[in-house]
């Protein structure tokens, strides 16, 4: 979904997470390694850039957190 709004021209990805796509990489880049989780047997890890586009809807929207898992098809 990010991959789709960050090629739109239109500032949807600003709109979606609430910053420009540069901040956005900036931010990722400083606690991207913080926020990494690994695989497991039974499941594949949420990638850090879902997480956190995810915590930026949240924070914003105040949604639940079942409405977040229907939009970024992530588990609850």
């Amino acid at each position: 979904m990010l991959r789709y709004l960050n090629n739109e021209p239109s500032g949807k990805f600003e709109n979606f997470c609430r910053m420009s796509a540069s901040d956005f990489e900036y931010i990722l880049n400083k606690i991207g390694p913080v926020i990494t989780k690994l695989d497991t047997n039974l499941r594949k890890a949420i990638p850090a850039q879902e997480r956190f586009a995810i915590t930026l809807r949240f924070l914003a929207s105040g949604d639940s957190c079942v409405s977040f898992s229907y939009l970024f098809k992530v588990s609850n």
